[in-house]
C-alpha cells in the first residue's frame, strides 16, 4: 500500500508552514544558501523573531527527514514529483500574500 498522499500532504502542509516563517524572519528560501546558513543555525538577515527562526528551521530538518522516508518508501521519481508540488504550491500560497 502506497503512502504518498500521506507524504505529499504532510509536505504541502510543511511548505505552507515554512512560507509564514520565512516572511516573518524576512528571507527567501529559495535563494542560494539561505537554507544551509539556517541549517547551521545562522539567520542570513539577522531575524529578530527568535521563535519563528527556530520553528523554521526546526521545519526544514524535518521536511528533509521526511524526504529521506518519502525517498525510501516511495522512490526517489515519486518523491521528487512530490516536492515539485509542494513548491508550487508553497510559491502560489507567498505570491498571494505579497
Amino acid at each position: 500500500m502506497s503512502s504518498f498522499l500521506h507524504f505529499d500532504k504532510d509536505l504541502d502542509d510543511l511548505a505552507t508552514e515554512l512560507v509564514r516563517l520565512s516572511m516573518l524572519c524576512g528571507v527567501r528560501l529559495r535563494e542560494p544558501g539561505i537554507v544551509q546558513a539556517i541549517l547551521e543555525n545562522h539567520s542570513p538577515v539577522g531575524c529578530d523573531n527568535e521563535r519563528a527562526f527556530t520553528k523554521m528551521r526546526g521545519l526544514l530538518v524535518l521536511a528533509y527527514h521526511m524526504i529521506e522516508e518519502s525517498a525510501a518508501v516511495e522512490g526517489v521519481e515519486a518523491t521528487v514529483k512530490m516536492l515539485d508540488h509542494a513548491i508550487e504550491q508553497a510559491a502560489a500560497r507567498r505570491e498571494n500574500y505579497n
